[in-house]
């Protein structure tokens, strides 16, 4: 097991994370970690629960981008230093 401390963004009773490494080059080992194993356990506001980790699309996250752009503003930061796919994850309860 690891543990990660990432910034969740709130959506439709779930979770995003983005799996942006403050804009680097390389993708966080973490992303990595989730397509390998989708299942995680999630700790927020003092509750721990099982959840699965699957990988938007470029289409959804097109659709949530601004959202997660308004929740965490150094996102601009991050997509100007880096080319590469940022890709976001959306944490599920199980």
């Amino acid at each position: 097991p690891r543990s990660v401390h990432l910034t969740c963004v709130p959506h439709e009773g779930d979770h995003l994370v983005v799996a942006s490494a403050m804009g680097q080059e390389k993708h966080p080992a973490w992303r990595y970690n989730l397509e390998a194993n989708p299942d995680v356990e999630l700790q927020m506001a003092g509750e721990r629960y099982a959840a699965r980790a699957t990988a938007l699309t470029d289409a959804e996250k097109e659709a949530v981008w601004d959202k997660i752009r308004k929740q965490v503003p150094m996102i601009y930061v991050y997509e100007d230093r880096t080319d590469r796919n940022i890709r976001v994850f959306r944490l599920s309860r199980t």
